[in-house]
């Protein structure tokens, strides 16, 4: 079982390698290496909790790439050529039950800024993935 969760991250972390347009291939990269030799404990540890997340959410990452790391416990993915976008958060950001979570941004009517807001699955959080966000990325 433990071998099956170690490849379908390894899959994941190569598809994201493979779509990477030059931010985030370097910290992919060592992720791998370093996870292919240790398996469970990393210098990666954040990453690796948030690839786990996604492996276990069954979600398909191809075309995805790391879009941006706006903050230690937040990374947005995104596949240009379908044009979705989705978040996935650590920590505080989540529910005190949970460690890592699923979450989409969206314009906040009163405020006229952007919020997160976290939902069950990847899927959910592309379909509410707020579009303004992404249309020139």
């Amino acid at each position: 079982m433990k071998g099956n969760m170690n490849n379908k991250i390894i899959k994941i972390a190569n598809k994201l390698l493979k779509n990477d347009i030059g931010f985030y291939d370097y910290e992919l990269e060592c992720f791998i290496e370093d996870f292919i030799e240790m398996e469970e404990e990393t210098d990666f540890q954040e990453l690796l909790y948030v690839l786990q997340y996604i492996a276990n959410d069954g979600y398909n990452m191809d075309g995805f790439e790391i879009y941006e790391i706006p903050h230690p416990n937040v990374y947005i993915f995104f596949n240009r050529d379908k044009q979705q976008m989705f978040d996935v958060c650590k920590g505080h950001f989540c529910p005190s039950n949970t460690l890592v979570c699923a979450a989409y941004t969206s314009q906040c009517v009163t405020a006229r800024n952007y919020d997160l807001f976290l939902t069950p699955s990847i899927s959910e959080a592309i379909r509410k993935y707020d579009k303004e966000l992404y249309i020139n990325a």
